[in-house]
């Protein structure tokens, strides 16, 4: 009776303990853009931010955004820093997933953030 009692109750806390885990990194919550280092929106996650419209140089650790998750009505541009200016590299449109930047991988520096009618110029 005592070993079954200590099952259940060791069965009720992995259950309260798992109810408590934090947000899993490929997580993104409303009104944020997301980046991440690995495709598919595989951890580390790189970024985590709000920034308002008209913002730029959302700086990034660079030459690392493989995907990224865009939960806000603006438009997310991935720069690439050249010379003798930036290159816009990709373009995030408002409310998309992106798993992969393909041929662009690993090379965005910081983001501009614009309105949904802007173009990532």
């Amino acid at each position: 009776m005592v070993r079954r009692l200590s099952t259940v109750v060791l069965l009720i806390g992995l259950l309260v303990v798992g109810a408590a885990a934090p947000a899993l990194a490929s997580d993104c919550n409303s009104g944020r853009f997301c980046a991440f280092d690995g495709t598919n929106y595989v951890h580390p996650k790189l970024l985590d931010s709000g920034a308002a419209a008209g913002t730029n140089n959302v700086d990034v650790a660079d030459d690392l955004v493989s995907s990224g998750k865009n939960r806000t009505g603006n438009r997310w541009c991935a720069v690439n820093n050249g010379f003798p200016g930036d290159d816009t590299i990709w373009n995030f449109a408002p409310n998309t997933n992106v798993s992969t930047l393909g041929s662009q991988n690993n090379k965005t520096d910081h983001f501009y953030v614009r309105t949904s009618a802007q173009n990532c110029t």
